[in-house]
């Protein structure tokens, strides 16, 4: 947030309201969190796919079965992933909220500073 101080010294000098550059940073902060969950989701299970064999030959019965499907349901379980994505925007949100909120408080003349 030390970086964007002087370009929220700059938007509070052109008349922008605290509550229009709180959003600002939350939209911002919202859209790179869904691409990385997002990405982060088909990486995993990209690579459980590809790795399947290697990661899941602990059991008798699977190592006797080389070729096996793994189903997308069994990544996927929605009410544990609802609950675990609701956590983590939660966190993320207080984690941009709270800096922020914190450096609209400034004075124009300190912000444009960065101090």
């Amino acid at each position: 947030m030390k970086k964007r101080l002087s370009e929220i010294g700059v938007r509070k000098a052109y008349g922008a309201y605290r509550y229009q550059i709180l959003m600002q940073f939350m939209t911002e902060n919202f859209v790179l969190a869904l691409i990385g969950g997002f990405i982060g989701f088909i990486l995993s299970c990209c690579t459980l796919y590809i790795f399947k064999t290697w990661l899941l030959a602990g059991d008798t019965a699977l190592r006797a079965a080389q070729n096996f499907d793994i189903s997308i349901f069994l990544f996927l379980r929605p009410s544990i992933f609802g609950c675990i994505f609701l956590v983590c925007i939660l966190f993320n949100m207080l984690s941009v909220f709270i800096p922020a909120f914190q450096a609209t408080k400034k004075d124009i003349i300190y912000a444009l500073k960065g101090e």
